[in-house]
């Protein structure tokens, strides 16, 4: 008996001592640097290196905590300002260079970084804090939860379109036929240029193929439709009127 115990707590401490290393959840580094620039609108230019992002793991649509001088802001990593909606915080890959932004907005301005001086020539500089200076802006990027802004940054993808190159078929791209023209108790016709999704198709779980077998197009004229549309229908839906 004594003997039979034994084993079984051999066993459960190899498992336990296995376990971490198959289910531990991914690590991703803390990135630590400065400020090089307050850009005119408020963006502050960051000296970490994108290509020191990807290499610890972090992606597009990741959403991290940018550290500024001690106070954290939570931050979707994008590549155009447009992958945000207006007032919102983003760590934008602009071509090999990290900048954190508002979009249509002043982060440095409304953060009390600097406060911008304009002068009569249009010409600019930034007013610091006393005993602060640029060089003395800290900066520290972390993982707030990986993919956890990745369906919104793929919405942000969608451009409208009205080349029949971009359709599956004529039935598709015409008024007549179009898919997700039928309303809901309705048949009039819809002449809305709308949405096609090109990447990622994938991560929809192959909504409207479901129904149809055909590509996934997106019929929808705003991102704020496509999001009542998600409200309405408990998750991402085909068929969806948009003219309630």
């Amino acid at each position: 008996m004594k003997k039979t115990l034994s084993l079984l707590l051999s066993l459960v401490l190899m498992l336990s001592l296995a376990l971490p290393a198959s289910a531990a959840e991914t690590e991703y580094p803390t990135l630590e640097g400065g400020v090089t620039e307050i850009q005119k609108y408020g963006n502050i230019v960051l000296d970490i290196d994108p290509a020191d992002l990807k290499d610890g793991g972090y992606t597009y649509g990741d959403l991290l905590t940018v550290t500024v001088n001690g106070t954290g802001y939570d931050m979707p990593l994008c590549t155009n300002y447009s992958d945000v909606d207006t007032g919102s915080l983003m760590l934008r890959d602009s071509e090999g260079v990290l900048i954190a932004a508002i979009n249509m907005g002043d982060f440095a301005t409304s953060n009390g970084l600097a406060a911008k001086v304009t002068a009569e020539d249009g010409s600019y500089t930034w007013e610091f804090p006393e005993g602060q200076s640029l060089e003395s802006i800290t900066v520290s990027i972390s993982m707030k939860e990986q993919g956890g802004y990745y369906d919104q940054y793929l919405i942000h993808q969608l451009t409208r379109t009205d080349e029949r190159a971009d359709y599956a078929s004529d039935a598709v791209f015409g008024d007549d036929a179009r898919v997700c023209q039928r309303r809901h108790g309705g048949g009039r016709n819809q002449g809305d240029v709308g949405f096609v999704l090109g990447k990622g198709l994938d991560c929809f779980g192959g909504v409207g193929q479901q129904q149809s077998g055909a590509e996934i197009i997106f019929v929808l004229d705003t991102i704020d439709e496509w999001r009542r549309a998600e409200a309405r229908h408990d998750g991402y839906t085909w068929n969806y009127d948009h003219h309630p």
